[in-house]
């Protein structure tokens, strides 16, 4: 499904199982922007399930059980009041389990037992969110994880890496609980909960387990 419209809306659909192809994303809101609402997008490959860009919106959806990552939030657009879960990611050097920020806003969401697996020598970022830009508001990320279980990869923010990929960044995480997130690695890890590089702001936020 792609909307490329401001007037454009996906309401109370079900989109499931997409085709077993890299190259292919279940959801698309692009360029002019569009709004998906009410919608359940579950147990789809690809590079993504939703891809936002520009000016989208998605709200009171559920993204889950999912075997890619479940959005991809970039600069202008909106994801809030949903819930992102056990969505699963099997592949090298990929950031974000449930989701992936360069920009946007995420608010009002409940990120819930996504999880990264990664069986070669490299990086993976954020179970439950990786932002290179962006904020994350009001939000609940839970039970998230990353897994590296063998070879001398690294793995960082088992609930939240924000900031990580050497550019001074404009990440913002505000009211939120970061809560019992964890990295399973033979080697190197960091940040079972969330991971802060870059100038990166942190405020009014509950962090444990």
């Amino acid at each position: 499904v792609c909307l490329d419209n401001a007037t454009a809306v996906l309401d109370g659909f079900t989109i499931r199982r997409s085709p077993v192809t890299n190259a292919f994303v279940a959801v698309v809101v692009e360029n002019a922007g569009g709004t998906v609402r009410n919608c359940l997008v579950k147990e789809n490959y690809g590079a993504m399930a939703i891809y936002l860009d520009n000016v989208g919106t998605v709200e009171s959806c559920i993204i889950s059980n999912n075997y890619t990552v479940g959005v991809s939030v970039s600069a202008g657009s909106r994801l809030r009041n949903s819930v992102i879960c056990n969505n699963t990611w099997s592949n090298s050097f990929r950031g974000g389990g449930g989701i992936s920020m360069n920009g946007g806003v995420v608010s009002n969401c409940i990120i819930r037992a996504n999880r990264i697996i990664c069986t070669s020598n490299d990086t993976i970022l954020g179970g439950g969110v990786n932002m290179l830009n962006g904020t994350l508001i009001n939000c609940l990320i839970v039970k998230n994880s990353l897994s590296l279980p063998s070879g001398t990869g690294a793995a960082y923010g088992g609930g939240v890496t924000a900031g990580v990929g050497g550019q001074v960044s404009g990440c913002k995480i505000i009211n939120c609980t970061i809560a019992d997130n964890s990295i399973v690695a033979l080697e190197d890890a960091m940040g079972g909960g969330l991971l802060n590089a870059n100038n990166s702001i942190v405020r009014n936020c509950i962090i444990y387990g």
